[in-house]
């Protein structure tokens, strides 16, 4: 599952505050690359970037000193409000990645005969509803 020398990258599952919301842990599973204790590591979505470092790796309930591609782990952090990081946001190495607001896309919609789903889109309330 791990490629060599691909940057490590985790979306983050769930945000869970200890010791009176003085660390936050972050869960998720590990997407790429690897990461250990000490590694500094960027927060990146939503308009928000913050590199912290990881003080505590959890996995399977217990702690290690490193977790690679593949895990399912809890990453403690020290130095980041819980309410500044959200599910959704991604962890990864500083730099090896961005956030996007917008993207440009090419659809292809196929006939009826070629296997297609319907497609709704959402629909404007009717004239009629809006004058009367």
């Amino acid at each position: 599952m791990d490629a060599p020398g691909k940057p490590f990258l985790m979306h983050i599952e769930d945000v869970l505050c200890r010791d009176q919301g003085r660390v936050v842990m972050l869960s998720g599973r590990i997407e790429r690359g690897r990461v250990r204790k000490g590694d500094e590591v960027e927060i990146v979505g939503f308009g928000g970037e913050a590199t912290v470092t990881v003080r505590d790796i959890e996995a399977c309930r217990g702690y290690v000193d490193e977790a690679s591609a593949g895990m399912n782990v809890g990453l403690l952090l020290r130095g980041v409000a819980a309410d500044t990081v959200e599910r959704g946001q991604v962890l990864a190495a500083p730099g090896s990645i961005s956030g996007h607001v917008s993207f440009a896309a090419d659809l292809t919609l196929l006939s009826a005969s070629q296997g297609a789903a319907e497609v709704r889109w959402p629909r404007a309330a009717p004239p009629s509803a809006i004058d009367g």
